[in-house]
């Protein structure tokens, strides 16, 4: 009897499991499931600018060490997180914030591969090469990813209120 009962309440178990597996993601589920992949590559891209920051506290080289770590870092989580969400089914034939996400994540790639790595190259100089045309560089750079990711920040943002507009759903 006891086998039985257990055996019982195994299958109601895998039962439900199953159906909620089966079952459509909701809208709201659909938008953290995107949106945890974008606070994570923000995290990452935090975590790049900390390591930049360091440059003045650390030693070069170990500050350099860190900067390539966090690039590194940053780029996979990139690549993991496009390739995540461009396989994502659509919600009810609505691709509009999976294609908006795709985008925001193809311009952080732009943006760290090329304004990031420019300012890591530029930081790699030795003092006697970092002239005051270098510096203006830098700060070139450092302006031009910020607006970049925050323009492409910006777009999303419109895109992904659309998609709660549509869907009703409420951000805290």
């Amino acid at each position: 009897h006891k086998v039985m009962k257990n055996f019982s309440i195994l299958v109601v178990v895998l039962g439900v499991l199953l159906v909620s597996a089966c079952q459509k993601t909701s809208p709201a589920d659909y938008n953290d499931e995107i949106i945890n992949y974008q606070i994570s590559i923000v995290e990452k891209i935090d975590d790049l600018k900390k390591s930049i920051d360091n440059y003045n506290v650390l030693p070069a080289d170990v500050a350099i060490k860190e900067m390539n770590i966090a690039y590194d870092k940053v780029v996979f989580e990139i690549d993991t997180a496009l390739q995540a969400v461009a396989q994502m089914p659509t919600l009810k034939d609505d691709v509009t914030l999976k294609n908006g996400a795709v985008e925001l994540f193809k311009v952080y790639k732009s943006v760290i591969e090329t304004e990031y790595k420019g300012i890591i190259e530029l930081y790699k100089l030795p003092d006697n090469l970092f002239t005051p045309a270098e510096h203006q560089k830098l700060e070139a750079l450092k302006t031009t990813s910020t607006q970049k990711l925050n323009d492409a920040y910006d777009e999303f943002l419109i895109i992904q209120k659309q998609f709660a507009e549509k869907y009703n759903l409420v951000f805290d």
